[in-house]
């Protein structure tokens, strides 16, 4: 197997574990606006919710997942300084 497929697969399953951690309406929003490109208004009204809470939840959820994923990218730049 080609290692750089390797690397992005690995860090497309690091991506799914650390989305599966977060709760639902959370990890909702942050799939609707990252990987679907809704604006926050559309998320507001698709999935029925404040657009305070909206951008909430979607500022937590990208925090944490950049908190969970920090362990990854860090092992990924050791591993190419070497």
């Amino acid at each position: 197997m080609d290692l750089e497929q390797h690397d992005k697969t690995s860090a497309g399953m690091d991506l799914d574990s650390a989305l599966a951690e977060l709760p639902n309406p959370v990890r909702l929003c942050v799939v609707l606006a990252y990987h679907e490109g809704l604006s926050h208004p559309e998320i507001s009204e698709v999935m029925d919710l404040p657009l305070g809470t909206v951008k909430s939840h979607i500022k937590r959820g990208a925090k944490r997942l950049q908190q969970m994923l920090s362990t990854y990218v860090d092992d990924q730049v050791s591993e190419k300084s070497s």
